[in-house]
């Protein structure tokens, strides 16, 4: 009797470890951009989310601000060539943020840009359903230790954006603060066709 309970313990202890690791390919992209940017918060992983999801979309709504908004903020911020030019903005690596610092460094095209932001908004159609499902599998790595965010966090800002039907938000402070954010979001395939000079370069 008792070597079959301790033959049981052991197959269940197997299947256990042989089970499937929870949204693999979620919680690798969240862990990375937290090694990356270790002074982010449950907000920046929100809005990581958000982008990825809807891309560009705020371009369609009013073209020539954006375009001008686009120029000012990349002029002030000025050159910085040792930053990366893009970095992953989705699990599936096809979104990506677009640094205006190493961009701007490189003396590419503003113009070119805008035209990659625009065909990008174009394509790009954001589920809420999809974003919702998403966040739900972020509260799953977070009760299974997959991902360094409090419960307590995910709980109180879930709350928020439910309040708030998820709205767009604003990077947090701290991260605002450390890492001087000034970026575009936009399809990778779009960005390498009219940038095909840089295919395959710096996106982490």
């Amino acid at each position: 009797m008792i070597r079959s309970v301790a033959i049981l313990a052991a197959l269940l202890i197997l299947a256990g470890c042989s089970k499937e690791p929870l949204h693999p390919e979620l919680a690798a992209f969240i862990n990375a951009e937290h090694n990356a940017h270790p002074r982010m918060s449950i907000a920046d992983v929100y809005k990581l989310l958000y982008q990825a999801e809807y891309g560009p979309r705020h371009i369609v709504q009013n073209p020539s601000a954006a375009r001008e908004y686009l120029s000012l903020e990349a002029k002030s911020r000025g050159p910085n060539p040792s930053q990366p030019l893009t970095e992953a903005c989705s699990p599936d690596g096809k979104i990506v943020r677009i640094n205006l610092a190493p961009f701007l460094a490189k003396n590419l095209s503003f113009e070119k840009l805008f035209r990659v932001l625009e065909e990008s908004a174009a394509e790009i159609n954001g589920s809420d359903a999809e974003l919702r499902a998403t966040w739900k599998k972020v509260g799953e790595l977070i009760e299974a230790f997959a991902i360094p965010i409090p419960k307590e966090s995910y709980q109180e800002f879930t709350r928020y954006l439910e309040e708030n039907k998820y709205p767009e938000v604003h990077h947090s402070r701290e991260y605002t603060t450390e890492y001087h954010p000034a970026y575009r979001v936009a399809r990778k395939s779009i960005f390498e066709k009219h940038f095909p000079e840089l295919r395959g370069g710096a996106a982490r």
